[in-house]
């Protein structure tokens, strides 16, 4: 595709832009991006309040109403935000506008009145004020309404660029500041000539780094972005940009980011690499109140929960027990933070669990979740043979329950059980398979280049009518089976019955390579023969000189086995920790390498949290004597 580029004005955007780029989508491809990816899946009920720009009130949202939603980080210092006090006076027409002339509204917000007009729209919706802050029944439908409320807006405004609401949205000549950008135009010949003109992606700003922002952004299915002085659109089909000449009625533009991002919400397929990249991306943010990581992370659960079966705590009921083998990326430097409550007078521990990656602020290694996946062949996309479970996988050992801190009644975790029953299933000559799947015999032989060749390989793939473009190891449940919403697991305690063992905590790994440097230390016996591995979450959590190894030194850690798990000798998993020190014992290529998955725990009031997760090899743990308790995780 061959698109040609333009020159931008400095200061200001070209008049009409806007609305023109909202023109050409409706008209291309209305349909596609009207319906958005998240088909019926997000529940959700209108805005109770809506901006008129064109009155500058507040006035009822009804459904006939469409509106444009604002995405914004808000930032110091305070701005006038609405309440019950105020709330009939924002009704009365140019409310607004006296609002403004008294500088309350910050600039990022007057700014997106004047936008939502030059998009040729009405009605706005920003959370400050079309959420009566100080109704704390409102305030909380609302807030559990935020993904409905960006999936539902024809239009999202993002504001990623300033650090506060102050900024504005620059570039409009006679509605806000100018901005200042600029190109390098180079001539090639007489005919033509080059433009560099900034980028338009980057990272790390004050939006990216807001938890709340992540799922507006990932719920909008149309977005017009401003950042690093340039404003460009994004929907479910293009993306138009200043600099690049898009005639009007053509066809061609540059291709979206959103259907990539959004895939996983349109699958009836549990998508555990989605699932993983989702994590990795929403667990480095931020949050004014630690507790929002749960109901800023729910409209996502809300649209994955017919394929992954529901949630707990972020964890997908599906796969709880891989999930559960979560890991921080662990890099020295890259501390992994416990979250807590912001009242100091609430206990951290009684909510926020330390099992789930939400109980902690941190870069997620998103290998740690996915030594299984379903998936072989994602349409063109073709998963690496070596990571994938033919070559090892997680097996469901321990019954979990769920219950609430004051409550004796348990919630049972089911969701791996059903997984590894319709697998077995499925891998039967002549199995039952679940609604919607057939097998294909499996003739690729490709994967002998990192197993023995003495291993047998699978006889069938499995492939679904809802994905016919893809492949997959095994069958799994899927969306269309899900008829009815049953009662989820409640509670932040995990109970279950398991062994527990203690070992010694080792001397650090620096492990280079494909992962970066990682907190993992060796396991030991009390002979100090090698284990396993373990990864710690912080730098401060053993004494400097566990660098070194010796006997007077190890630290001694109670262990907890939270699932099984093999790899087949000879495959190229370099994310296994552990799996290429040369004090692992080593067998024959395409036998199996078993191991325990466990958590190092501290326990208070025979509560057990986590402070660390790893493997043990089974023959080491077996060697240990280990015993059976009834474990509380908290």
């Amino acid at each position: 595709m061959h698109l040609a580029g333009k020159t931008v004005h400095p200061h200001w955007i070209e008049h009409g832009l806007l609305d023109r780029w909202r023109r050409g989508c409706d008209a291309q491809h209305n349909e596609e991006c009207q319906q958005g990816f998240t088909k019926d899946r997000l529940v959700g009920s209108h805005p109770t309040w809506l901006i008129d720009t064109w009155t500058l009130c507040l006035v009822h949202g009804h459904l006939d109403m469409p509106y444009v939603a604002l995405s914004y980080v808000w930032g110091p210092p305070d701005f006038y935000k609405t309440s019950r006090r105020d709330l009939a006076m924002l009704q009365q027409v140019q409310a607004f506008h006296h609002l403004k002339g008294q500088s309350l509204v910050p600039q990022t917000i007057i700014d997106a009145f004047a936008v939502t007009q030059l998009l040729g729209q009405r009605y706005l919706w920003v959370d400050s004020l079309c959420i009566v802050q100080d109704d704390e029944e409102m305030k909380a439908a609302e807030i559990i309404n935020m993904s409905y409320i960006y999936a539902q807006a024809t239009i999202t405004i993002i504001a990623r660029q300033g650090k506060t609401a102050k900024y504005g949205l620059r570039g409009f000549p006679g509605t806000s500041q100018p901005r200042h950008t600029s190109q390098d135009l180079f001539r090639i010949d007489k005919k033509y000539r080059l433009l560099k003109s900034p980028q338009y992606y980057g990272y790390g700003c004050e939006w990216d780094c807001r938890g709340w922002t992540y799922q507006e952004e990932v719920f909008s299915r149309r977005r017009l972005i401003f950042y690093n002085d340039r404003v460009w659109w994004e929907c479910q089909c293009s993306k138009f940009q200043e600099d690049i000449h898009t005639p009007p009625g053509s066809r061609k533009s540059l291709p979206s980011r959103i259907p990539n991002e959004s895939r996983i919400f349109s699958s009836d397929i549990l998508d555990l690499e989605g699932y993983r990249s989702l994590v990795t991306f929403y667990n480095t943010r931020q949050f004014t109140i630690p507790e929002d990581v749960v109901p800023a992370f729910a409209g996502i659960t809300a649209v994955l929960t017919p394929s992954f079966k529901g949630f707990l705590f972020g964890l997908p009921l599906l796969s709880f027990d891989t999930a559960l083998c979560w890991q921080p990326f662990g890099m020295p430097g890259i501390d992994c933070k416990r979250r807590g409550p912001r009242n100091p007078l609430i206990q951290a521990r009684s909510y926020l669990p330390s099992w789930s990656w939400m109980g902690w602020q941190t870069h997620i290694d998103h290998h740690s979740m996915t030594i299984t996946h379903a998936r072989k062949r994602y349409g063109n996309y073709r998963h690496s043979t070596f990571n994938t479970s033919i070559n090892g996988t997680t097996k469901s050992i321990i019954r979990w329950y769920s219950k609430e801190r004051d409550s004796t009644k348990l919630h049972p975790i089911d969701g791996p059980r059903t997984l590894e029953a319709v697998m077995a299933e499925g891998f039967k000559e002549d199995g039952t398979l679940p609604t919607g799947w057939r097998r294909i015999e499996y003739k690729d032989r490709e994967w002998h280049d990192h197993v023995s060749t003495g291993f047998t390989p699978p006889k069938y793939l499995f492939i679904h009518e809802s994905e016919p473009e893809s492949e997959f190891w095994f069958p799994v449940p899927t969306a269309q089976d899900y008829t009815d919403s049953p009662a989820l697991p409640l509670g932040n305690l995990l109970c279950c019955k398991t062994q527990k063992s203690s070992l010694l905590i080792g001397r650090r790994r620096v492990i280079k390579g494909k992962n970066p440097l990682k907190l993992e230390h060796d396991l030991l016996d009390k002979e100090m023969r090698w284990s396993g591995i373990i990864q710690l979450h912080n730098t401060n959590q053993l004494p400097l000189e566990n660098e070194d190894i010796s006997t007077k030194l190890a630290l001694p850690c109670d262990l907890v086995v939270i699932s099984e798990g093999f790899v087949l000798e000879g495959s190229r998993l370099y994310s296994i920790p552990g799996w290429e020190f040369d004090e692992r014992p080593k067998g024959p290529h395409g036998t199996k390498y078993e191991f325990f998955n466990v958590l190092w725990v501290e326990w208070e009031d025979d509560i057990a949290y986590r402070k660390g997760c790893g493997r043990v090899m089974k023959s080491a743990w077996d060697a240990q004597d280990p015993e059976w308790i009834d474990l509380t995780l908290g």
